[in-house]
């Protein structure tokens, strides 16, 4: 819709996925930096106050309803899209860390990404059969009431999406924010000397199996003797 109804080139898509790539990065500093203390649910409530603004400027444009370049408006989406995107994102995936089982963190994290690439294609299919049943065609001129009532129905879901992330977020984490747990109030790391369940077996059974073989050469020297 955005090439037709705008002239847009190919060659300014290609420039928005590059800022789009940048604003990851910069967005994955962000947080590690500033966003690490934050409650989860502060970090999910105003990322999805953004994805809504973005939503209704969004509209407002394809609309004409505000006017402004198109690639300069084409670029900002992308660097905010993204920033916000990936800021809502780095929770989930932190949260996933976490509840990792050791020694299974490349069967889990193939399986996050799996899920949410499933996601992502669930969510194009349902956007293209939502706007062929409000009559949104990739046309030039198309009704703006159809238009608003598309628009609508996504602020419809992604809030269904906020209230069900807000309701179920709770028992997957013991803790609201994800600083460094080792970090003392000095600053200083503790270093965990307990130790795994596995760990702890493990050095249980090289012990006995130190022990056992002790034995067999006493008893080896009795025999002897």
């Amino acid at each position: 819709m955005l090439i037709k109804k705008f002239n847009i080139e190919a060659s300014t898509f290609a420039v928005a996925d590059m800022i789009s790539y940048f604003s990851i990065v910069l967005a994955s500093i962000f947080f590690d930096a500033f966003l690490r203390k934050v409650h989860i649910a502060t970090i999910v409530v105003t990322t999805n106050i953004a994805a809504f603004t973005l939503i209704l400027l969004r509209n407002l444009f394809i609309t004409d309803r505000m006017h402004m370049d198109t690639n300069v408006f084409l670029y900002t989406m992308a660097f905010v899209g993204s920033f916000i995107g990936q800021i809502s994102f780095l929770p989930f995936a932190i949260i996933a860390a976490k509840l990792c089982p050791k020694a299974l963190e490349g069967t889990v994290y193939a399986f996050f990404m799996a899920i949410s690439n499933f996601s992502g294609i669930i969510s194009r299919e349902l956007s293209g059969i939502f706007t062929n049943l409000f009559q949104i065609k990739n046309t030039i001129t198309f009704q703006k009431q159809n238009m608003d009532h598309f628009y609508l129905l996504c602020f419809g879901l992604d809030l269904i999406g906020l209230v069900i992330i807000l309701f179920f977020i709770k028992p997957f984490t013991l803790d609201s924010t994800y600083e460094n747990k080792n970090e003392t109030k000095n600053g200083s790391l503790e270093v965990d000397s307990s130790g795994s369940d596995s760990e702890q077996h493990t050095a249980r059974g090289r012990s006995e199996a130190f022990d056992c073989i002790e034995d067999s050469r006493t008893q080896k020297t009795d025999i002897e003797i």
